[in-house]
């Protein structure tokens, strides 16, 4: 995929995380690194409630971002979820940020670290929904799992 791409529809622009997808290496890593400098600048600015509305606000435009590209004829030559496709990334990640609240590197790290491993490895119920759901849905719904995992994850180790 190519520059040109991102900019032939807004739809392009949002699903290829304004570019951070176009990286040659770990493409979802790079969208994610994207969504956690955003998530870190806006919260210095806004709220929790502020961040909380972004947040749906980027699964509402992932879910309209990539089903405008499944209406179109680029799905055929790039697959239901191209790896430049990182706006799954970017709103799931930002809802793991904003529900953990990290206060510290440290756990921005971790959950950095857990959303990115179970978004690779799709553990239980993840792969299953993904290839369930070959549209908008299991494109985003992957990673919205992933995140609900890393979440679980931390209530647990918050818990102990």
């Amino acid at each position: 995929m190519r520059l040109p791409f991102i900019f032939q529809h807004p739809a392009h622009f949002i699903a290829t995380g304004a570019g951070s997808g176009l990286s040659p290496i770990a493409p979802g890593t790079a969208g994610t690194l994207f969504a956690g400098v955003l998530y870190y600048y806006a919260a210095q600015q806004w709220g929790e409630s502020i961040l909380g509305l972004i947040f749906v606000g980027l699964v509402g435009l992932g879910y309209w971002s990539i089903h405008q590209i499944h209406k179109s004829p680029y799905v055929h030559e790039l697959g239901y979820d191209n790896g430049a496709f990182v706006i799954d990334e970017i709103a799931a990640f930002w809802g793991v940020l904003w529900l953990v609240s990290p206060d510290s590197a440290n756990t921005w790290g971790w959950a950095f670290f857990w959303f990115r491993l179970f978004d690779m490895l799709k553990p239980w119920g993840i792969r299953t929904f993904e290839r369930r759901h070959l549209n908008a849905h299991g494109v985003m719904g992957d990673d919205l799992i992933a995140g609900f995992y890393v979440l679980l994850l931390f209530a647990l180790w918050r818990w102990l």
